[in-house]
């Protein structure tokens, strides 16, 4: 499909009209792109795919080549399998993860940015600008996660503080009472993973409720 004059600038050949005309005019596309744009740290196979949105993957295989082709997903081969992931460089990708984040439920946004990360046992948000994780991840992994949770929440750059424990020492924390662990845990939360009962206690406010 050959841009035409005065559509807008050009991605590949494609007026940016046309590229808009594309990434809408199918559902299946429509439904890999809502999954795909939240998990842009992912390679997703076909079979990935097909699992994740209850589809064939004959279907998934014709939309993630359209999808190639017009450079919003790049693929690589794994064995057998090709995988496939966000393309950051392709135009009107930071206005399709402000459209998927703000179409998809907040909690699963901010879940799929944590998605194949391992080593993290609680992560949570105390209040709307500070992210507390438990685990051992590296802080290499966890400053991608915070930068892919403010993504998620439109929130600029550098917005969120992180609160990072071992679960060994966040544990000590809530046994001693440690105040600034207090103080966390008092303010409103947002789960995004876990918890488990020995390291996420009731919300002050719930307790007082009882």
């Amino acid at each position: 499909m050959a841009s035409s004059a005065g559509a807008g600038p050009a991605w590949r050949g494609y007026a940016v009209s046309e590229i808009l005309a594309e990434l809408l005019s199918s559902k299946v596309r429509a439904a890999v792109l809502e999954y795909i744009v939240p998990r842009p740290h992912l390679a997703l196979s076909l079979t990935d795919l097909s699992r994740a949105l209850d589809l064939p993957i004959s279907s998934l295989q014709h939309e993630c080549y359209k999808l190639e082709r017009l450079g919003f997903v790049t693929a690589q081969r794994d064995g057998a399998a090709r995988r496939y992931h966000l393309n950051p460089a392709a135009p009107l990708v930071p206005q399709l993860m402000a459209l998927v984040n703000a179409a998809v439920d907040r909690e699963a946004a901010l879940r799929a940015a944590l998605d194949g990360v391992s080593g993290l046992e609680l992560v949570f948000l105390a209040g709307e600008r500070c992210l507390v994780a438990v685990g051992t991840a590296p802080l290499a992994a966890l400053a991608d996660v915070t930068a892919r949770l403010e993504a998620a929440l439109a929130l600029p750059a550098g917005a969120l503080e992180l609160a990072f424990f071992r679960p060994d020492d966040w544990r000590q924390h809530l046994r001693a009472g440690t105040p600034y662990v207090a103080e966390l845990l008092a303010r409103p939360r947002t789960l995004v993973y876990g918890p488990r009962d020995d390291l996420l206690p009731a919300h002050p406010a719930a307790r007082d409720d009882a």
